[in-house]
C-alpha cells in the first residue's frame, strides 16, 4: 500500500548546501580559503567551478575529509552519482563517524538501485546520539530514506524526534500518516491526515490516504468522497484512480468502476494491477472475453516483474560471491561469476566494469574492449568508462587516444591519485617529462599512501636532477 503513495520531492540537496565548514571533525591547521571559495561557488550554483576549487584543496589537505564530502554535494548537482558515491567513500574513510556523509552516502547508494548498501550505510543511526548530531531537516532526510528502504518503525521513529518541528512543514505529518496507514495503525493514520487537512483542505495526497484508511475502517461512503476529491484535485493521479476505481467496484457499482479503470488502463504495463482489477469488474459485468483478455494481460505482467525481480536478485548475489572472490585473490572463480551476472543482465554495468578490469589485468585486449564498449553503452560520460579505456588504449601503444580518455576522466573526478598517476606515465608516454613530474607530485599529494606513486616520482625526480 505504502508504494501508492507518490514521493515527497527530497530536501537532501538543499539542506547540503548550507552546512558549515567545520562540520566534519577531521581537523584543520590551515584554513586555506579554497574550501570557503568552493562553498561559495556552490551557493552560487557553479558546481563545476567548485570542484576545481574543491580538487586543489584536496591536493594541499589530502587528510580533509571536508573537501571530498563537498565535493560529492557538487557532482551530485551535476547530476554525477557514481563519482559522488566514490568521494563520499573517501570522506568516510577519513571521517568514520561523519553522520552527514554517511547519510549523504546512503542516499546515494539508494539513488543508483544499491538497496542492501544503503541499509548498511545506515547502520551509523542505529545509535541515537548520532541522529542527536542531525540538524531537523536531516532527521527528516533519515526518515525519508528509512521510508524508501521499507524500513517503516525506524522511519516513524525519527519522525518522533522531529516532534514539534517544523523541518519539513506539512510533509512531516503526511508523512507519519502514510507510515501509520502502511503498519496497518488506520485509526491513528486517520487522525493524521485529518490534521493534514486541517492546516491544507485541497491536499490530494492527504485526501487520498484518508480515503484508504477510512474504507479499511469500514466507512465506506467517507472513503468514496475522499478519494473522489483526491482524484478531482490530482486528475492524472494513477493511484488514486485505481484505488477509486476498487472502491466503486467493492461498492457494487460496477459500470461507474469500469470507466474509471479504463481510463488508466494504458498504464498497466507499469501497474499490472490494474488489468487484474479490470479483468475482475468485466467478469461481474458478464463481459467474459474481456474479462478473460485483461487477465492474460494481468499475468503476463505480473510474470514479467516477477522475472525481472528474480533476475535482479540474482545478479546482485552473482556480485556479492565475485566481489569477495576478487578480495580473496580468487579472480578465475570471479570472472565465472561476473560472466553469469553478465548473461542474466547484459546491461548491469557493475559487471561489465569488473570484467573489464579483469580482462585489462590478464592482457586479453578483445574481451577487454567488449567490455568497455558494453559498459560505455550502459553509463555514457562516467569517469570509470573514461579512465578504463585510458587504460586499454596505452596498453595498446596509443598515448594520444589515451590522454584524451584520461582528460575527460579528470574532467569528472580531478582529486583521483590513480588518475593522476596514470597522466604521469601517459605525459612520460609523450616525452612531456616537466607534466608528469606535476602529475605524479599530485597523486602522491592525492593518495600518499600509495608507494608505486611515490616510486614513480621519485624516479622521474631523479632523472630530472641536473648532472
Amino acid at each position: 500500500m505504502r508504494r501508492l503513495f507518490a514521493h515527497w520531492p527530497a530536501l537532501w540537496v538543499w539542506c547540503l548546501l548550507s552546512l558549515p565548514a567545520h562540520s566534519f571533525t577531521t581537523p584543520l591547521q590551515d584554513p586555506a580559503p579554497t574550501l570557503e571559495e568552493g562553498l561559495r561557488l556552490l551557493g552560487e550554483d557553479r558546481p563545476e567551478a567548485a570542484l576545481r576549487q574543491f580538487a586543489a584543496f584536496k591536493t594541499a589537505h589530502p587528510g580533509d575529509a571536508r573537501s571530498y564530502y563537498y565535493s560529492a554535494v557538487a557532482l551530485l548537482r551535476l547530476g554525477q552519482q557514481r563519482e559522488a558515491a566514490a568521494e563520499l567513500q573517501a570522506a568516510l574513510r577519513l571521517d568514520p563517524g561523519s553522520a552527514r556523509a554517511a547519510l549523504l552516502y546512503a542516499e546515494v547508494l539508494s539513488g543508483l538501485g544499491h538497496e542492501g548498501a544503503a541499509r548498511d550505510a545506515l547502520v551509523l543511526f542505529e545509535e541515537p546520539t548520532v541522529r542527536q548530531e542531525l540538524e531537523p531537516p536531516r532527521l527528516w532526510q533519515l526518515s525519508d530514506l528509512y521510508y524508501r528502504l521499507d524500513r517503516l518503525d525506524e522511519a516513524l521513529a525519527v519522525l518522533d524526534e522531529l516532534a514539534g518541528s517544523q523541518a519539513g512543514g506539512p510533509g512531516v505529518e503526511q508523512r507519519r500518516a502514510e507510515i501509520l496507514l502502511a503498519l496497518s495503525r488506520f485509526e491513528e493514520a486517520s487522525e493524521a491526515f485529518g490534521r493534514v487537512l486541517a492546516s491544507d483542505e485541497n491536499s490530494a495526497p492527504a485526501h487520498y490516504g484518508l480515503g484508504l484508511a477510512e474504507w479499511r475502517l469500514g466507512k465506506l461512503d467517507e472513503a468514496l468522497g475522499h478519494l473522489e476529491r483526491a482524484v478531482q484535485l490530482a486528475p492524472e493521479s494513477t493511484p488514486s484512480i485505481y484505488q477509486l476505481g476498487l472502491l466503486l467496484a467493492d461498492l457494487g457499482r460496477f459500470e461507474e468502476a469500469l470507466a474509471r479503470l479504463s481510463s488508466i488502463a494504458p498504464r498497466g504495463a507499469e501497474m499490472p494491477e490494474i488489468y487484474g482489477a479490470l479483468s475482475r469488474v468485466h467478469r461481474r459485468l458478464g463481459n467474459r472475453e474481456d474479462a478473460r483478455a485483461f487477465l492474460e494481460q494481468f499475468e503476463a505482467a505480473q510474470q514479467k516483474r516477477q522475472e525481472e525481480r528474480d533476475r535482479n536478485r540474482q545478479v546482485e548475489r552473482l556480485l556479492a560471491q565475485a566481489s569477495g572472490a576478487l578480495r580473496e585473490g580468487r579472480i578465475s572463480e570471479a570472472r565465472g561469476l561476473l560472466l553469469e551476472a553478465v548473461a542474466a543482465d547484459a546491461r548491469n554495468g557493475t559487471a561489465q566494469a569488473y570484467l573489464a578490469k579483469i580482462y585489462l589485468s590478464s592482457r586479453r585486449w578483445a574481451d577487454a574492449e567488449r567490455h568497455l564498449v558494453a559498459l560505455e553503452s550502459i553509463r555514457g560520460d562516467d569517469f570509470e568508462v573514461h579512465f578504463l579505456w585510458a587504460q586499454f588504449h596505452r596498453s595498446k601503444d596509443r598515448p594520444q587516444e589515451a590522454l584524451r580518455r584520461a582528460e575527460a576522466a579528470l574532467r569528472l573526478r580531478p582529486a583521483d591519485g590513480e588518475l593522476h598517476n596514470l597522466l604521469g606515465n601517459l605525459y612520460l608516454d609523450l616525452g612531456r617529462e616537466r607534466d608528469a613530474l606535476v602529475a605524479y607530485r599530485t597523486a602522491v599529494s592525492l593518495s600518499p599512501d600509495r608507494k608505486d606513486f611515490r616510486l614513480n616520482l621519485e624516479v622521474l625526480e631523479r632523472r630530472l636532477q641536473p648532472r
